[in-house]
């Protein structure tokens, strides 16, 4: 079966190589043939393709019957190919496809082009209709015909664009869609009939960056057909939030697994218009707060404050699982009163985002109130250092964390209040904490009221680590895994000993990037013996930290931008036994300050040599007189660089005699003990570069005609010595045929892709039916040239009583009688491995 394979491919790789296409086998068989410049479908790749991916050519006009041949094609990508009219009958024959794809061309789903590509691909399941039309086309009301789609019984997900004033045709009501997305969207109206006739199956919708619509031409009850509605997105919709929440109405009691309402555009006709601000009141949120919604992001909408019993008001607390709130205006102080109260209702939340906050700045300078112009010079090159101490005067938070929460991330929040002391309760499902970039000046002294941490990934990238490596009951985190710390300022901790990392005993990933670090001490690191990824970057560093060579699972490294000047050979070393332990290592060291000296002339050649995986094939260096280089041109002329570096004679004379030795024994013991076998590789070598430059390509070496009587033993003792022991590739019909396809077929497709052939003659050699087949096919390939050796084993008869039919290639045969003795097969088996590798 793996031969059987192996045929398949080949041959498919061959034809499609005419067109340029890529086969790719797996699940499915694709064929590639994307961005070709193709200006008419191929007609020449399998018929057994699966997927043909078409996109990105240039094919302006589909003709009838262009896909006629591909008849299993379940998966058809035609985007983005400047097509402009397809005719009637383009797509007969595809009654398996079912994932079709005419994204970005140029045709008109209003019209007859609509009515042509679906007629004949009823079974379609996937559609992608979108960015079809020219702009002019986008205004004034658009009929999308529902006898185009009629036909389609299975159609579930589509894809259209939706522009102007939209009438949809009243046989959309019968199709069972699940799915249905508006790529391009470029609505002016939007009524509460706009979607009557679509069917009550729709459990998904996406009605993003709709950009013209107006506000006030949108209907209230616009949602309403949409009895199953499961998923909403409206993202990046140029409506307020207000009236995505209004809109909201229909849906009022029902389930929904997401509704996305992030990124509300407010209408605006000058796009330099400031948006209104949002204050979330009860009132707002009353239809929302019906609903049971299990993933709700509002995030990016100019929220800037929320009232009591607005977000929180819902009466299904308990179905919310994700709640994003990025991008917004107002603090955890408009959360303060009611997240206490309402966090045991969220019993099933497991992601909170709450990230991308700009609230003020702690180090706001202000001006003076003065008119003297030499005070606001002065002023603004000068800022005041204030004393106030960020911890004082304020309150302890007693915190409770949802029960289910996984994920928290509150990143890149500025001006964020100071908590003097933090109390986190229930925090044992908590996987994933971000609070990077987060502009504290005080970081809580952190008691935790169940110390089971199972948190595995914490990003505290931007916070300055001297707020928080003073404090004595810093967490213990023992299955964490990911940890960042980019500007941190971590070389503070370093400069007072103080190892942070000791909480951290499992760690996989490490992140130390612009830290401004000079050294990193061996004991930081070197108990961190599952630690993977490493990364040092864009620090200070001169040289490597030798406690990276205590890290045995270590497989990724990260040391661009940095001050190194070389890798010393110990480390080198450790390098290429890591690659060659772990199978791969990756190595970053770009942008560094290396110098190519006599003394680290070894560095140049190991960058040459390595089997590590570098982030460059080349890198800037200093020479010894100063001037700058890159390690390519000096491994070019590295002699000529590094010819004074050895100054002593007897070193220069010993290397020579050394080398000369060598040079001169050693190949004469290899020649002397290899002849034989020298002999044979330069002959297949050479036997190679004739094949290639002949345009000959083999599948097989051997291919073995049998007849009945012979089967059990071509299978059993000859295979066994052909493939396993000598490492030829064999075909046989028994074992590498396909049941179902011609057999003349394959056996002339076998025989022309094979180098020599072996007639195993007994008795009943013909009887078989492609017996005399097999040899007219023989002699043509001989003529041809194609066939290198034809080799005839007499099994269980005499020379003088091989068929009539074989004599006649009697001067091109080499016949081997086999021996009927034990004793002499090993004779005969030389003989046949001699007449084999004589024609490679």
């Amino acid at each position: 079966m793996n031969m059987l394979l192996l045929l398949l491919f080949t041959t498919s790789v061959h034809v499609v190589n005419c067109q340029r296409c890529k086969i790719i086998y797996g699940s499915f068989i694709t064929a590639d043939c994307r961005k070709l410049q193709l200006r008419q479908i191929p007609q020449n790749l399998s018929e057994d393709i699966d997927v043909l991916d078409l996109g990105e050519n240039s094919f302006v006009t589909i003709s009838n019957e262009s896909f006629s041949r591909y008849r299993n094609l379940k998966v058809l990508k035609l985007d983005t190919c400047d097509i402009e009219s397809v005719e009637a009958e383009a797509f007969i024959g595809l009654w398996k496809l079912e994932d079709l794809s005419l994204a970005n061309n140029s045709l008109n789903i209003s019209t007859n082009d609509g009515l042509f590509i679906l007629r004949n691909i009823p079974n379609i399941i996937d559609l992608d209709f979108s960015s079809n039309m020219e702009l002019a086309d986008k205004t004034g009301h658009l009929l999308y015909p529902g006898a185009a789609f009629q036909h389609l019984k299975r159609l579930q997900n589509l894809t259209i664009d939706l522009y102007g004033y939209p009438v949809f045709g009243p046989e959309f009501k019968q199709l069972p869609l699940k799915y249905i997305k508006f790529k391009s969207c470029y609505l002016k109206h939007l009524k509460n009939d706009t979607f009557k006739n679509f069917p009550a199956t729709l459990s998904e919708i996406h009605l993003s960056k709709c950009l013209s619509i107006q506000t006030s031409k949108i209907g209230v009850n616009v949602l309403r057909p949409f009895s199953s509605l499961s998923i909403l997105d409206l993202s990046w919709t140029c409506v307020t939030l207000t009236k995505g929440l209004e809109l909201m109405y229909p849906l009022i009691n029902r389930t929904m697994h997401l509704v996305d309402l992030s990124h509300m555009l407010n209408p605006r006709t000058n796009k330099f218009v400031v948006p209104n601000t949002i204050i979330l009141t009860a009132e707002m949120m009353k239809h929302l707060n019906t609903m049971c919604v299990q993933i709700l992001i509002l995030a990016d909408n100019n929220i800037v404050d929320i009232l009591p019993l607005s977000l929180f008001g819902s009466k299904h607390l308990e179905c919310l699982e994700h709640l994003d709130l990025s991008g917004n205006r107002f603090g955890l102080s408009s959360l303060k009163y009611e997240l206490p109260f309402f966090a045991p209702k969220l019993s099933n939340l497991r992601v909170f985002d709450f990230s991308y906050l700009a609230l003020t700045y702690l180090d706001a300078v202000y001006m003076p109130a003065t008119t003297n112009a030499d005070q606001y010079h002065s002023r603004s090159h000068t800022k005041k250092k204030r004393k106030h101490n960020y911890c004082e005067g304020e309150t302890s938070v007693n915190l409770t964390i949802p029960s289910k929460l996984e994920v928290l991330r509150i990143t890149h929040v500025l001006g964020a209040p100071p908590f003097p002391q933090l109390t986190l309760n229930t925090i044992t499902s908590l996987r994933y904490l971000d609070m990077s970039y987060y502009d504290i000046k005080c970081f809580p002294d952190i008691f935790l009221y169940n110390r089971d941490i199972r948190l595995e990934y914490l990003d505290i990238s931007g916070i300055d680590c001297e707020l928080y490596f003073k404090k004595k009951n810093l967490p213990y985190f023992p299955v964490l895994k990911e940890l960042y710390m980019r500007d941190a300022n971590f070389y503070r901790a370093i400069d007072k000993n103080i190892n942070i990392f000791k909480n951290t005993p499992n760690l996989e990933r490490l992140d130390l990037d612009s830290n401004y670090m000079y050294t990193l001490p061996s004991s930081f690191i070197m108990h961190l013996d599952h630690l993977i990824h490493l990364r040092l970057s864009e620090n200070r560093l001169s040289h490597i930290p030798t406690a990276i060579t205590d890290l045995p699972r270590l497989k990724t490294l990260n040391l661009k931008g940095n001050r190194i000047f070389t890798l010393y050979p110990e480390f080198t070393s450790w390098l290429d036994a890591q690659q060659v332990k772990l199978g791969y290592f990756s190595l970053q060291i770009r942008k560094n300050d290396f110098f190519c000296s006599c003394e680290y002339r070894k560095f140049v050649r190991w960058l040459n040599s390595t089997m590590v995986h570098l982030d460059n094939k080349t890198y800037y260096c200093r020479l010894s007189n100063g001037s700058l280089s890159n390690t390519n041109t000096v491994l070019m002329n590295y002699h000529v660089i590094f010819s004074n570096c050895d100054a002593f004679v007897w070193l220069r004379v010993g290397v020579i005699l050394l080398v000369s030795f060598f040079m001169v024994l050693l190949p004469t013991i290899v020649i002397y003990n290899f002849r034989w076998r020298i002999i044979f590789f330069c002959y297949r070598k050479f036997r190679g570069i004739v094949e290639s430059s002949l345009k000959l390509n083999y599948d097989y070496d051997v291919f073995i005609s049998y007849g009945y009587d012979g089967y059990t033993w071509v299978l059993e003792t000859l295979m066994e010595q052909l493939e396993t022991k000598w490492g030829f590739r064999v075909c046989v019909e028994d074992k590498n045929f396909i049941s179902g396809r011609s057999t003349f077929e394959q056996i002339g497709i076998a025989i022309n892709r094979s180098r020599q052939i072996i007639f195993v003659v007994t008795s009943d050699f013909m009887s078989k039916p492609f017996a005399t087949y097999e040899i007219d096919r023989t002699k043509e390939a001989r003529s041809s040239r194609s066939l290198q050796n034809i080799i005839v084993i007499a099994l269980d008869i005499n020379i003088e009583d091989i068929p009539q039919e074989l004599q006649s290639l009697w001067s091109d045969v080499v016949v081997i009688e086999w021996p009927r003795h034990s004793n002499d097969v090993n004779l005969a088996l030389d003989n046949l491995k001699t007449r084999l590798l004589l024609n490679f």
